[in-house]
């Protein structure tokens, strides 16, 4: 699924400090889905965020806003929508949009990588776009 949306997931040196950081070589997933991510470095926040995903589809509720320092994100049944709050496009629409299961498989695999000891061999960045 990584690679339907161009992003890997590495290790970084923030600030001297081993950061898990979401990469992409596509500048809007980079600071949409990439920057949301990253913002999530615990993976009971990443969990909670797949319990709403059960709950949107198991008719609980119908839709889930979250954010982050840059990101704002409404997640629907059937897609999710991202919203660069530095973009200069019309706020009123999403700068990126993927299917809400598509999000799903990403965001298990990004709780699967956060539960990656930093301490194993983990692709490095040496400088990162924040």
């Amino acid at each position: 699924m990584l690679s339907k949306y161009n992003i890997e997931f590495v290790l970084v040196r923030l600030m001297g400090e081993p950061w898990k950081h979401c990469s992409s070589t596509n500048d809007t997933i980079q600071k949409t889905l990439g920057c949301f991510l990253s913002c999530r470095q615990k993976t009971n926040r990443v969990e909670a965020l797949l319990k709403d995903i059960d709950a949107i589809e198991q008719g609980q509720t119908t839709d889930v806003v979250a954010d982050c320092e840059s990101v704002y994100v409404n997640i629907y049944k059937t897609h999710t929508e991202f919203y660069d709050i530095y973009s200069d496009i019309d706020f009123g629409k999403p700068d990126f949009i993927m299917p809400t299961a598509d999000f799903r498989v990403v965001l298990a695999e990004w709780k699967e990588f956060l539960s990656t000891s930093a301490a194993k061999k983990l692709p490095v960045l040496h400088s990162v776009w924040v």
